[in-house]
């Protein structure tokens, strides 16, 4: 009986970690760093113990459970609004690689298609990112555009996906 318990309870915290951080990035673009953090944290992201810069880099809150890949935010910003956001996300087969890429564009895509405006307006201000395998873009809302690229890893991040969130306005750093 303690057997079964004890196993029902490891998978209650199995199925908690990562939740919040398997949505797509849903984090408005404008906010204040002090804002920017709270966002952050909701999908479980926590800020490093740097002082405030251009860019700054969020990482994996510790939270409960058994996550298949690890991930992080890195912000961009001008003043102390933020510009623009990348999240990238490292998995160790090209078959989570592609769940997860695909995940991402079905949840973007129950909020807003996929636009060819959208990846126009991208691909006009900024090379593909390296490594770049596929990638759909869409309308974020609010004057943003968002691009979800499935990459093959390159350093110095070797991520095997990326999600961006950025003005159409802003320059790539």
């Amino acid at each position: 009986m303690g057997t079964v318990r004890g196993a029902v309870v490891l998978v209650l915290l199995a199925a908690c970690g990562g939740a919040s951080a398997d949505r797509p990035l849903d984090v408005p673009l404008g906010l204040t760093r002090d804002r920017l953090i709270g966002e952050l944290r909701r999908l479980e992201y926590c800020p490093g113990h740097e002082p405030p810069s251009a860019r700054e880099v969020y990482e994996k809150c510790h939270v409960p459970g058994v996550e298949q890949g690890q991930s992080w935010v890195v912000a961009y910003f001008d003043g102390d609004r933020t510009v623009r956001l990348d999240r990238f996300e490292r998995y160790p087969t090209d078959a989570l690689t592609s769940e997860r890429f695909n995940q991402l564009v079905e949840k973007r895509s129950a909020v807003a298609p996929p636009s060819e405006e959208a990846r126009a307006a991208i691909a006009a201000q900024q090379e593909l990112p390296a490594g770049t395998q596929t990638w759909v873009a869409f309308d974020g809302g609010d004057g943003t555009l968002v691009g979800v690229y499935m990459l093959t890893p390159r350093p110095p991040e070797n991520a095997t996906i990326l999600e961006q969130v950025l003005s159409p306005r802003a320059r790539a750093p």
